[in-house]
């Protein structure tokens, strides 16, 4: 078990990790959500509305999500 204290973060305390095959199956777990909706300028509300509810139920059920379509270029992701 490994803890870590953040002291400048707003969320203070002790965050406990453990290296548990329970925690490797969240991680597999994490939902990939398309933004592309969010981005395009089509503003097709109904895209819109279903990658909210995405995004809400990745929050609510898991807590993380990644994202892909962001249309940020290459080049600053590996700045």
């Amino acid at each position: 078990m490994h803890s870590v204290r953040e002291g400048s973060s707003p969320f203070r305390g002790t965050l406990t990790m453990t290296n548990s095959k329970t925690n490797k199956s969240i991680l597999n777990r994490i939902p990939i959500i398309d933004i592309a909706p969010l981005v395009m300028p089509d503003r097709n509300t109904k895209l819109i509305r279903e990658t909210g509810d995405e995004i809400r139920e990745a929050c609510r059920s898991v807590g993380f999500f990644y994202i892909k379509n962001h249309q940020i270029p290459q080049s600053h992701i590996d700045s």
